[in-house]
């Protein structure tokens, strides 16, 4: 059994979010890095808003997407059964 005892006021975080976190700070680090120090073995110089969404937005959308469908058809079916 799991029982992890905390100070009051304190979060622990979990770790997936934590990955998560991190993952995002390089990928910044790397772009600014990329633009404002002409670090060019990034790969990210020149790259257009399109390239950006596509590599960003795009796999996001699709991966929430299916979440979202669900979420939505859940909804539908506790509205249905209220009404009846």
């Amino acid at each position: 059994m799991d029982q992890r005892i905390e100070k009051p006021g304190t979060r622990s975080m979990n770790p997936w979010t934590a990955a998560l976190v991190v993952a995002a700070l390089v990928l910044v680090v790397l772009a600014i890095g990329s633009y404002a120090f002409n670090w060019k073995w990034t790969g990210f110089r020149g790259n257009t808003l399109w390239n950006w969404l596509e590599l960003l937005v795009l796999p996001a959308a699709l991966a929430f997407a299916p979440l979202w469908v669900a979420a939505h058809e859940d909804r539908a079916s506790r509205m249905t059964h209220l009404k009846s």
